[in-house]
């Protein structure tokens, strides 16, 4: 049997360790970006498949939790519109300035059928308040941006 020679052991290299990272340093959050599309082919696009609840000449406060009425409807109704597209028509809907006038408390809310279902809450019109008041403040900085 031959013996092995025995290397001596490896120095462990010196390396710097860099101070672990803060959880603010870890995780830097990316500033959500919705994806709307544009106001009027949304529009048009609910209003084909849903004429009743969509028109362009008056704005229709949606039942809450609606979308998913309308997803429904997508699907046995066969419509070629992904639920993606239908998510991101309802979304540039209700964040476009005249629903969000709209958006009053006692105000009344319609169901898929276009009948009523329901009304609007105080909570849910400061909602509106607070995103006219963010969407405001988005345009002021990009045109102030515009103007640098």
């Amino acid at each position: 049997m031959k013996h092995r020679k025995t290397l001596p052991p490896l120095e462990k290299k010196m390396r710097v360790q860099e101070p672990a990272p803060t959880p603010a340093q870890k995780k830097k959050n990316k500033p959500k970006v919705l994806r709307l599309l544009d106001h009027d082919e949304a529009l048009s696009t609910l209003c084909a498949y849903w004429p009743a609840l969509f028109s362009k000449d008056e704005v229709k406060l949606l039942a809450l939790h609606i979308f998913g009425d309308l997803h429904q409807a997508q699907i046995d109704r066969n419509l070629p519109l992904s639920g993606k597209q239908l998510r991101r028509c309802i979304k540039t809907y209700v964040l476009s300035p005249a629903y969000l006038h709209a958006t009053q408390a006692g105000a009344t809310r319609y169901g898929i059928d276009g009948r009523p279902a329901g009304q609007v809450t105080e909570k849910e019109q400061a909602w509106a308040e607070k995103q006219l008041a963010k969407s405001a403040a988005q345009a002021n900085a990009a045109v102030t941006e515009g103007q640098a």
